[in-house]
């Protein structure tokens, strides 16, 4: 049997609509904790009216790996821009945000000056960390920065034995 795309669609808003107070329900639970982690996921958004998609965003915010709390929730947002999160999370949430981009990079960054790093293989990176440091005071960036003049200062006792 063959079911028209609109129904369909109708019955998927319809269960979004009736999940919601789950949704909220798992929001105000993940909001209690005091870090929670967030990652944007780009999808192709159908822009109505001129028949072209565009890039919109699926934001996931979850609990920590350590927390016996195990929530997630998903927000849709057309855009990649820190007023989603805000949003999110609210005017007056103030914990700690981890952004899983940089979660990541500094755990490649950790595994790096555990297995030696050179620095050609990461030639913006403590740029990038510092501007993450600075524009939005992030904790990964600040510990990543420190994890950098590690690595500095352990290669310059390695080029003054050397010499």
């Amino acid at each position: 049997m063959e079911l028209p795309r609109s129904p369909l669609a109708q019955w998927a808003g319809q269960c979004g609509v009736q999940l919601q107070p789950l949704v909220q329900a798992l929001r105000t639970e993940l909001l209690r904790h005091g870090v929670v982690h967030a990652d944007e996921t780009p999808v192709a958004m159908l822009k109505p009216g001129n028949r072209k998609t565009h890039r919109a965003y699926l934001w996931s915010y979850c609990t920590t790996t350590y927390n016996p709390t195990r929530a997630v929730v998903f927000d849709f947002a057309d855009s990649r821009g820190g007023q989603h999160a805000r949003d999110f999370l609210g005017f007056a949430w103030r914990r700690r945000l981890a952004r899983q981009a940089g979660v990541r990079r500094l755990q490649r960054l950790q595994v790096l000056l555990r297995n030696g790093l050179d620095r050609g293989r990461l030639p913006g990176a403590p740029r990038k960390f510092h501007e993450l440091w600075v524009n939005h005071q992030s904790t990964v960036g600040e510990q990543a920065l420190k994890f950098f003049l590690q690595l500095y200062e352990i290669e310059r006792e390695v080029h003054q034995l050397v010499r």
